[in-house]
């Protein structure tokens, strides 16, 4: 969907990208703020929080504190 609506080709992964789970919050923070820092790399901002598409500005306004307590999701049920 990516290259059709860029008009480009190519992979968008990265050749030897690999899936791992993400088990404490530290290695969490870490991997966010690699991933947000990105666009800086790229040269798209000069901060993170200024590139428009990235999670940076609501993350720095979150209770950081809350990821170290376990958060059971409870998806609704629905009657058909």
């Amino acid at each position: 969907e990516i290259n059709r609506t860029e008009g480009t080709v190519g992979n968008i992964w990265q050749s030897g990208y690999i899936a791992r789970p993400i088990e404490r919050s530290t290695v969490l923070l870490r991997e966010i703020e690699y991933l947000e820092n990105n666009p800086v790399r790229a040269g798209l901002a000069k901060n993170p929080i200024d590139y428009r598409f990235s999670s940076a500005a609501i993350r720095y306004t979150l209770d950081l504190d809350m990821l170290d307590t376990p958060v059971f999701w409870e998806y609704p049920v629905h009657s058909t």
